[in-house]
């Protein structure tokens, strides 16, 4: 597998992997912009407009069969955030012409082009049905207690923060975007956008950059990732409930971690929370779990471009107190090393075994390629983050709970 960091024309980065491991080929165009920026919303409804139809195929359907008898060639985006930044990337997924009568690379690339390039797409039609289609989804993920429980941290935890933006807004919001909104949301997005490409599989990618550069792409500045705003520290963490009449509760415990991708304790972190409740056999699932029993499921998460650390967990309504309980009790036993003995190796093999298995899934090379820009790294350097992995002691770990502080606690509570 070749990783190669290019330039194409007017300075626009060109990721480019060489591998023959997949049958199919994955080419795309990422868009990063501040998330706090005034189109945020328009620009989630474009990610989907533009990928719908095109000049030659102005009908869904239509361009949705040629799609088809081009070997099921795909044409996707998807939208993210990344502590202070918005992403919003465009894909072109074909099959590799050694599995086919010829190369369609041409033929497939002039869609892509027409999807992204002509705003022609961009009707009041279009706009209004996107509306309706992010409404319905709003609506439905408000019958989610899951999801209430956790959208009700953000709102406490983050309150005037950028990082509660790109929540599902309130449907007022989406009802007040207009079409000629969208449309400027088009040209800001080309205007103002830190601009990247990157081709995935086995095409040359001479040819693929001679593509790239056909597209006429301008970058504007990156903007900033790590997201630090100043918080309140808080004594004791803030406790909430939501009212639902579930069957089950839900458990969500929001902490403030001073530690982002690029601090020297990230790789500790990485692996403090992989040994917590990253895994299926981790302390968490199997003292609250198997031990105890007092669990449906728990599971912790670590966004190292905000700083901040998230535990979920499923519990009946009796037993939410007991669990939380458990769950101090525990990250205070880590803080003096014990289960580590037991713990720990296993954790980093596994960890070690998942950065290996990138290598086999097209999706998860794009993640390396989105840390080369966001790092600014010239490849995906993999070997030196699994030496550090390897490196680590049981004191590296420790030295993490230094900057790790609980901050706010929502549980789902019995509508009775």
């Amino acid at each position: 597998m070749d990783f190669n960091r290019l330039v194409l024309n007017n300075d626009v980065d060109y990721i480019n992997i060489t591998t023959t491991k997949f049958k199919t080929n994955l080419i795309g165009i990422s868009f990063l912009l501040p998330l706090n920026n005034s189109y945020l919303y328009q620009l989630v409804l474009l990610s989907q407009i533009l990928i719908k139809t095109s000049a030659s195929y102005p009908k869904e359907k239509l361009l949705s069969k040629k799609l088809n008898t081009l070997y099921d060639t795909q044409i996707f985006t998807n939208i993210d955030k990344r502590g202070k930044m918005f992403q919003m990337t465009f894909y072109l997924h074909y099959v590799s012409n050694k599995f086919i009568p010829k190369n369609i690379l041409d033929e497939v690339s002039t869609l892509f082009k027409e999807c992204l390039l002509d705003n022609s797409s961009i009707t009041y039609e279009a706009v209004e049905k996107e509306k309706r289609l992010y409404k319905e989804l709003i609506e439905a993920k408000s019958n989610n207690h899951t999801y209430l429980v956790i959208k009700k941290l953000y709102n406490e935890m983050f309150k005037g923060e950028d990082y509660l933006l790109m929540l599902d807004p309130e449907l007022d919001l989406i009802n007040q975007i207009t079409y000629e909104e969208v449309l400027e949301a088009y040209d800001y997005l080309f205007k103002n956008a830190y601009v990247f490409t990157f081709n995935v599989g086995d095409e040359p990618k001479e040819k693929v950059l001679e593509l790239f550069n056909s597209f006429n792409l301008k970058s504007g500045t990156m903007p900033l990732i790590k997201d630090q705003d100043d918080y309140l520290i808080k004594e004791k963490p803030s406790i909430f409930s939501v009212k639902n009449e579930a069957k089950q509760s839900f458990i969500a415990m929001g902490f403030r971690i001073d530690i982002h991708f690029d601090h020297p304790l990230y790789h500790s972190m990485f692996v403090l929370n992989k040994l917590f409740g990253g895994y299926f056999n981790s302390v968490l699932m199997q003292i609250i779990r198997e031990k105890y029993g007092l669990v449906y499921y728990i599971n912790s998460e670590y966004d190292w471009y905000k700083g901040f650390g998230l535990i979920t967990a499923g519990a009946s309504f009796e037993n939410v107190d007991k669990t939380i309980k458990i769950i101090n009790d525990i990250i205070d036993e880590l803080k003096q090393g014990k289960y580590f003995d037991e713990y720990f190796e296993i954790t980093k093999n596994q960890i070690i075994n998942d950065q290996l298995d990138m290598d086999d899934s097209l999706l998860s090379l794009i993640e390396r390629i989105n840390r080369i820009i966001y790092l600014n790294q010239k490849e995906g350097q993999i070997d030196k983050k699994i030496n550090k992995i390897m490196n680590l002691k049981t004191d590296d770990i420790i030295k993490c709970f230094e900057f790790i502080k609980l901050d706010t606690i929502v549980f789902l509570d019995t509508g009775e």
